[in-house]
């Protein structure tokens, strides 16, 4: 993998950095459109969150890339192991109930990460 200079979304907000409107519309669109392709090709991530977001760029230039797939599986594959992975509080409330991980979890950490980046805070 490339080297991605600003490192993980969850420390880039951590450090206060600015970003604007268009900026914040651009990053989420990017990676929207990556978690769309995993799904598509049928793969559910399985530990979504703004620390597996990585930034590459400079200034207005910033993509992001969707990392650390060591938990990311085949949809439909149930798993005969139970203990629950993922950070907290980007793990979907069903996942948390014990019910079988769908991509609909991923987006729910989609969701989180929206919060995250729009609020410049971690969620709850």
């Amino acid at each position: 993998m490339k080297f991605q200079n600003l490192g993980n979304m969850r420390e880039f907000i951590k450090n206060k950095h600015n970003l604007n409107w268009e900026l914040i519309i651009k990053i989420l669109h990017n990676v929207s459109y990556g978690l769309s392709t995993i799904h598509r090709e049928n793969y559910h991530h399985r530990d979504f969150h703004s620390g597996n977001i990585l930034l590459e760029g400079y200034g207005k230039y910033i993509s992001p890339v969707i990392s650390d797939f060591g938990l990311c599986r085949p949809a439909g594959q149930v798993s005969a192991d139970k203990t629950l992975y993922g950070v907290l509080p980007f793990v979907a409330p069903e996942v948390l109930r014990g019910e079988e991980f769908t991509e609909k979890s991923d987006v729910y950490g989609f969701g989180m990460v929206m919060s995250e980046i729009i609020s410049g805070e971690a969620p709850f």
